[in-house]
């Protein structure tokens, strides 16, 4: 794969280096990307919803009527669905909506989103995020510099000054390598990656 640019904070030039093409150079497989987007939302999703059922409901367990000569249906428990307070017919209770997705899938999705960056010229590679001061001012002039609206940035580090300055914006989101995920990628228009981090990612995801 052709060198690429590596900027500081200031929008300069410092170097260039190769990105590996079997990682940023791929051409995207869409499939993949959506199975990776599908298994990471399953996986975060809260379902909590619970519902009493016959064996849940509060009540007594005595047989209400007798058995033989009401001319009546034979009811056997005040829990019943069709009694007033009985329990719900086929309740709703908490489930598990996490579906397994193989690993080679992952990274085949991962590349994909990385090589569509760098195609969309959406990729932009900095030396490092290192800011004397947390200062939010600081991550907003360096966006603009770098003639960026909005970008989620991959670092070594995720807990830097420049990721503690940005938790009040909301168009910044700063991650660890660990944290590479494709939701993440797909939400923000523009990558951001320190060089570092590259050779990071570039490790983690090949075959």
């Amino acid at each position: 794969m052709e060198n690429f640019d590596v900027k500081d904070l200031a929008n300069n030039k410092v170097e260039e280096i190769a990105l590996d093409s079997d990682v940023f150079g791929i051409d995207p497989n869409y499939y993949s990307i959506s199975d990776l987007v599908r298994w990471q939302l399953a996986k975060r999703r809260n379902a909590i919803q619970c519902v009493k059922g016959r064996s849940d409901v509060s009540g007594t367990t005595r047989k209400n009527y007798k058995q033989k000569g009401t001319g009546g249906a034979r009811r056997g428990s005040l829990r019943a669905a069709q009694f007033r307070g009985g329990g719900i017919i086929f309740a709703p209770k908490p489930r598990d909506y996490e579906f397994k997705l193989n690993k080679k899938v992952k990274r085949l999705a991962l590349r994909s989103l990385l090589s569509l960056k760098i195609k969309e010229n959406k990729f932009v590679i900095v030396n490092d995020i290192n800011i004397d001061e947390p200062k939010t001012k600081t991550v907003v002039n360096s966006l603009n510099r770098l003639k960026l609206d909005d970008a989620l940035v991959f670092d070594v580090d995720a807990f830097s000054n420049f990721a503690i300055a940005s938790k009040n914006l909301n168009n910044v989101k700063v991650l660890s390598v660990a944290g590479l995920n494709g939701y993440d990628i797909l939400n923000y228009s523009n990558l951001v990656v320190t060089k570092s981090a590259v050779k990071m990612i570039e490790e983690r995801l090949k075959d």
